[in-house]
């Protein structure tokens, strides 16, 4: 498959630059879930229509935890609605190509109830649901669509977490490295027949 770097700031990034994104060391894209939505659509749009061979798209925003109003907008549009832009934007490039995979974002947030951290939770939430949709939608367009939602990970933004190693199955946090490791094969030819699952990263933490 082929793997190349968007130039506009968006949340569509590509397999190789998964650690970093994630890890919050790429700065480019630290702050492109900001983008208005025509910018993120256009950045995907863009880097679908670059290479004649785009036929992956891993997205995901970034995080926030405050609820005044303002902020919860902020919340939803950063973590839920870049996901939606990304996909609608790269969604006709694919179907055009006859088929491809589509990765999203969620995390354990959006599979477990949690009260004080609710924004954020419903965000990631929504997304496992429109990954669903999606999938049930362009299934016949031979496009896979599934979602990875991660734990207990340490990275550059969250820093070392394993005091918390205690409370998961496996005994430690969970790595980037571990979020990759899953990715590849949601976009790989060994998920073929995967379409509209979302697959918790968190040691066995929430089962």
């Amino acid at each position: 498959y082929q793997v190349q770097q968007p130039k506009m700031r968006s949340s569509s990034v590509c397999v190789k630059k998964v650690p970093e994104f994630l890890s919050g060391r790429d700065s480019r894209h630290s702050k492109g879930s900001e983008e208005s939505s025509a910018g993120g659509a256009g950045g995907a749009g863009g880097a679908a229509g670059e290479s004649g061979r785009k036929h992956i798209d891993v997205n995901t925003g970034a995080t926030a935890s405050d609820c005044p109003q303002e902020v919860l907008t902020r919340v939803l549009e950063i973590n839920l609605m870049t996901c939606m832009y990304t996909c609608m934007a790269v969604v006709p490039h694919l179907k055009r190509r006859g088929g491809g995979k589509i990765v999203t974002v969620s995390s354990t947030a959006g599979m477990v109830a949690s009260g004080g951290y609710h924004p954020y939770g419903t965000a990631k939430a929504a997304i496992i649901h429109y990954t669903r949709a999606l999938a049930q939608e362009l299934g016949p367009n031979g496009i896979n669509v599934n979602c990875i939602a991660p734990g207990i990970i340490r990275t550059g933004r969250l820093g070392d977490r394993a005091h918390l190693a205690s409370r998961i199955p496996l005994r430690r946090e969970g790595t980037i490295a571990d979020c990759v490791r899953v990715v590849e094969f949601l976009v790989t030819d060994l998920s073929d027949y995967v379409t509209g699952c979302t697959i918790p990263i968190d040691g066995g933490l929430y089962h």
